[in-house]
């Protein structure tokens, strides 16, 4: 069945107001939020930039414009760079929310970063769900809907997913306690109430 082209500029409109730009958010959350929703309604960015690209009420620089962004959604580099982005900053959004917590103390957190290094370090190898669902759309040529192409534009740059997990890695592993001040920290939590209960 077919879905009118109004509700999909609906989803779509709905969608671009939760798009900041990613650049401007000080918040792993927020980032992630802004990429999860050009995740969520690719199909619906798609088919927007498309039809507006052949409306003929606009004009030839916007049409150009929109075309442009179409094939961009279209491209293989773009849907694998969503996909390792959404994957590791719902990671980092996860572990930010949770260090934010009342409860948290010194060796919970550490916990909370030096499990966040594990799953990252396993993801250099094997990416998150959303890469190996993109990685299955450009090896079929189709996502959910939205034909995908292997972009030859030299200007279309690959996330390397190692070397991008590989940085996270080492940004966490700075945050972790030294093994130096772990005993003076496990001193400090006799003192504190949570772990008697």
């Amino acid at each position: 069945m077919q879905v009118p082209f109004e509700k999909y500029r609906t989803v779509c409109l709905q969608q671009l107001l939760k798009i900041g730009r990613v650049l401007d958010v000080r918040w792993v959350a927020s980032s992630f939020r802004t990429v999860l929703a050009v995740w969520t309604s690719y199909p619906a960015l798609y088919k927007h930039f498309s039809d507006a690209a052949s409306d003929a009420k606009v004009n030839g620089k916007d049409k150009a414009e929109l075309k442009g962004l179409a094939a961009k959604l279209s491209s293989d580099v773009t849907l694998m760079n969503i996909a390792v982005m959404c994957d590791a900053l719902e990671e980092l959004s996860e572990l930010s929310l949770s260090l934010q917590a009342e409860s948290v103390s010194i060796q919970k957190a550490h916990r909370l970063i030096a499990r966040q290094v594990e799953v990252f370090t396993a993801r250099k190898a094997d990416g998150g769900d959303r890469y190996e669902i993109a990685s299955d759309a450009v090896n079929e040529g189709s996502f959910r809907g939205v034909p995908i192409v292997v972009s030859n534009s030299k200007a279309d740059r690959l996330i390397n997913k190692s070397q991008f997990y590989q940085a996270l890695v080492d940004s966490l592993s700075r945050r972790l306690m030294p093994d130096s001040e772990r005993e003076i920290v496990d001193c400090l939590n006799v003192l504190l109430p949570n772990p008697w209960l």
